[in-house]
């Protein structure tokens, strides 16, 4: 150790021998306390994670059901969620085994309240033995081949299921409901106040999860999120951008062949503006044609305009008041038309009339025609 070593040890040896400690003694707890507690707040996190889960689908999938009219892409579901020890990270197999019992069989981890499964009587735990007189496969790829086997049924076939509960097995038939063909995944490690749409699925993060108050709140960003998907904003937004980067390789093919020199920077800095112009447009349409999609699902439209206000409060005031160009914009008119679209959709319920967004002339929910089928999505 050189000079300069030493000196800096000894500074902290004293600086350490010079700082003050408590003066009372508070009990501790044994290595086996210690790990008894480890254990119940291990269970209490995996617990707490799979309700929250399980509120988040069972919305998700009212919402996707009551819209399948609507929306451009559709498919069938039972009503499960199923999973195995291969869910689980190695280190917490152990965890899952000792608290769901779980090993290599498919086992039900969420039944949708109303759907096929849950009226049929099946229960969280059952063990999957076998779809349609097929064994259902056990293991490491055994989720994939479920639903792969599942999704291949036509659409007007029957789901017959052999589950086991306790010692015995059950045969179920099932028919399938038809919901709308987009996933929904609620990412429980984010914090963030959010959710998003990617046009083939809507993710819920657990940000949003703890921030809503109630199931309402809930489905107001499912259903805004279901709306993007269903009115093609991810495709439109991508065609937007790609225009002006079209428009600018265009002119430098043009260059190149004609031996011109036409700057073609500017034209694409245009994605730029495009993104700008027509997002704040699609957010505005999520918000409107999302509170129908809650309300032909049940859900009361009434606080949507206030829980936006919340968020965008809870995010330090970001977006309140702000630029027309914001693409999610959260100025007055934003909390205005939401309030107006509730009065709207009330008039229409009073009155006996389809529950159903004002399109544009000769535009028509769903905006693809025929509606395209799509494996997966909820199950």
């Amino acid at each position: 150790m050189n000079r300069y070593g030493l000196i800096l040890s000894i500074l902290f040896a004293l600086i350490l021998s010079a700082c003050m400690s408590p003066d009372a003694e508070a009990p501790r707890g044994s290595e086996a306390e210690l790990e008894k507690e480890r254990r119940a707040q291990v269970e209490m996190v995996f617990n707490t994670r799979l309700e929250e889960e399980r509120k988040v689908l069972s919305i998700g999938y009212n919402i996707y059901k009551a819209n399948v009219d609507i929306c451009p892409v559709y498919g069938y579901a039972i009503g499960i969620y199923v999973w195995n020890k291969y869910y689980f990270d190695r280190e917490n197999r152990s965890i899952a085994k000792r608290l769901f019992h779980i090993g290599e069989t498919l086992q039900i981890k969420h039944i949708m309240p109303g759907s096929p499964a849950d009226i049929a009587g099946l229960q969280v735990g059952d063990r999957l033995v076998s779809l349609n007189g097929k064994d259902i496969n056990k293991g490491l790829y055994a989720y994939r081949d479920f639903y792969r086997d599942l999704n291949k049924l036509f659409k007007d076939q029957t789901v017959n299921l052999v589950v086991q509960r306790g010692t015995h097995n059950i045969p179920v038939t099932l028919s399938r409901d038809k919901i709308c063909g987009f996933g929904l995944v609620y990412d429980e490690t984010d914090m963030e106040i959010n959710a998003y749409a990617t046009g083939h699925r809507v993710v819920i993060k657990r940000g949003y999860y703890k921030f809503a108050e109630n199931d309402e709140e809930l489905a107001s960003v499912i259903g805004h999120e279901l709306a993007h998907n269903a009115m093609l904003h991810i495709d439109k937004g991508r065609w937007n951008s790609a225009l002006p980067i079209i428009a600018g390789i265009a002119i430098d093919i043009g260059n190149i062949l004609n031996g011109t020199d036409i700057n073609s920077d500017d034209v694409y800095k245009l994605k730029d503006y495009t993104d700008l112009i027509y997002s704040p447009s699609f957010e505005r349409e999520a918000d409107y044609v999302g509170m129908y999609m809650m309300a032909r699902a049940g859900y009361d439209t009434a606080n949507v305009a206030h829980v936006w206000r919340r968020m965008a409060v809870e995010k330090n005031g970001a977006g309140i008041d702000v630029d027309i160009m914001n693409s999610h914009p959260s100025r007055p008119d934003r909390f205005i038309s939401m309030e107006k679209t509730h009065k709207e959709i009330m008039h229409k319920k009073r009155r006996g009339l389809p529950v159903l967004p004002k399109m544009e002339q000769g535009k028509t929910l769903p905006l693809v025609d025929p509606p395209a089928i799509r494996k997966g999505g909820m199950h």
